[in-house]
């Protein structure tokens, strides 16, 4: 699973597509965006992918291939994935950042 470095675990919400957030207010409490805070940085193992981010300013939000990240706040020790399959829509990314889904 992908991650930032204190080990929490990066989700996708599938009905953003690749494109603009539309987790936002209420849901973004539950769901926070992973935010970029002044660039994206990937250590080699995931440089492969297409790092990016979606917003501006404070609030850029990182993006992989595309999709918009976010964590789950229910996730409260690294490498936790409790929201994994959430509504049949939030599903953690693998190292090739694709969706793992059942």
């Amino acid at each position: 699973m992908l991650s930032d470095g204190q080990g929490r675990v990066f989700y996708i919400y599938t009905p953003d597509g690749t494109g603009v957030a539309t987790c936002v207010d209420g849901c973004a409490t539950a769901w926070p965006p992973v935010l970029t805070e002044g660039g994206v940085v990937a250590d080699a193992a995931v440089s492969k992918l297409k790092l990016g981010s979606t917003g501006q300013g404070a609030s850029e939000q990182l993006t992989i291939e595309g999709q918009p990240v976010y964590f789950f706040a229910s996730d409260t020790e690294p490498g936790s994935a409790s929201g994994q399959a959430a509504g049949g829509k939030w599903f953690v990314l693998n190292t090739d950042g694709v969706a793992v889904q059942p």
